[in-house]
């Protein structure tokens, strides 16, 4: 109405005129009791049946898709989805998205939906380099065991993980590779509702960004009473003799080292600062440097097996440096 109003020139697709038919088929239906008189067309169950999709919120539209997928399969008529969502040649995912919410809507009377985002995980992990490359950085990891009791402690926590990291080459669809991985944020495979981290994440948390030791508690009077070298101790013997039991409810344990637990809100960051100065033949200028892993980058795997519309699914770290002038 408003190009004709206004007198504009109008543009317009299939999906934009099918959307608009659905969105009135949404009000016949649920207007004046019409949905229970017509239950029998659609449903076989009395109430609202709970429709349940497991899934983090960083792909709504795929979500939604995936809710119109259960419906299909608990309707009468199962032609019921593909007739309402569009699939025309101008239609986009978007398109495809909404169509599926108006079905929902649609049929609300007869479903309750349920997004469920505590079922974290990930669901896929890619491990870019080749072997030699993992296998490199368990080598250099040796050389923290030079520098005290601390960090040969910070040695123990990464030396399982890395070795894993080597070993997924091997084996990456082995059950010790899959269960790895869902321990990376908790002991065990749980929700995103704890404020803690208790997986082998932790191993990478190990210093405050002050340089205080946030790892499992040690026991350093050992360091004055025992005559072994720490740096040539088993992870079982150097934390029989280094470390302080703790009894926990969860904990994780990876070939005799225990991670330690650690607050959300004490994550250290994961970049570095260096006060440096730009002089050039007129100015002496003060300036901070920032470099390390700044941030997530968010794309799209292309994957429909990986998520409803293979888009804005995987993320990566982004390493990164700038430097600024202090004031």
């Amino acid at each position: 109405m408003t190009a004709y109003n206004y007198h504009h020139a109008l543009v317009i697709r299939p999906d934009d005129v099918w959307l608009a038919i659905l969105t009135q088929f949404n009000f016949f239906l649920n207007g004046f009791g019409r949905a229970e008189l017509l239950r029998a067309a659609f449903v076989s169950h009395s109430g609202q049946q709970s429709l349940t999709v497991e899934g983090g919120f960083g792909d709504l539209e795929g979500l939604v898709v995936e809710m119109s997928d259960l419906i299909e399969k608990n309707v009468l008529d199962p032609s019921l989805r593909s007739w309402a969502i569009p699939n025309f040649s101008t239609t986009t995912p978007t398109d495809k998205a909404v169509g599926a919410m108006v079905l929902m809507a649609t049929l609300r009377a007869y479903f309750e939906y349920v997004y469920d985002a505590t079922c974290c995980g990930i669901p896929r992990v890619t491990l870019l380099g080749t072997r030699n490359d993992w296998k490199d950085i368990l080598g250099r990891a040796e050389k923290l065991k030079e520098y005290g009791i601390e960090t040969t402690a910070w040695y123990h926590l990464l030396v399982p993980v890395l070795s894993r990291f080597v070993d997924a080459f091997d084996d990456p669809n082995g059950q010790r590779n899959i269960d790895f991985w869902k321990q990376v944020a908790h002991w065990e495979p749980q929700g995103s509702g704890p404020d803690y981290y208790s997986g082998w994440i932790t191993a990478f948390c190990a210093f405050s960004d002050k340089g205080a030791w946030v790892g499992p508690p040690l026991n350093t009077v050992s360091s004055w009473l025992s005559t072994e070298d720490p740096g040539s101790l088993t992870a079982a013997r150097f934390w029989k003799v280094y470390g302080q039991q703790l009894y926990v409810m969860s904990e994780l344990i990876l070939d005799d080292t225990r991670y330690h637990q650690i607050d959300c809100d004490r994550v250290p960051p994961s970049y570095s600062a260096v006060e440096v100065r730009l002089i050039s033949e007129t100015e002496d200028t003060q300036c901070e440097a920032i470099a390390g892993v700044v941030g997530t980058m968010v794309f799209s795997s292309g994957d429909v097996e990986l998520s409803a519309s293979g888009e804005d699914d995987t993320v990566r770290p982004v390493v990164g440096w700038w430097v600024y002038e202090k004031k």
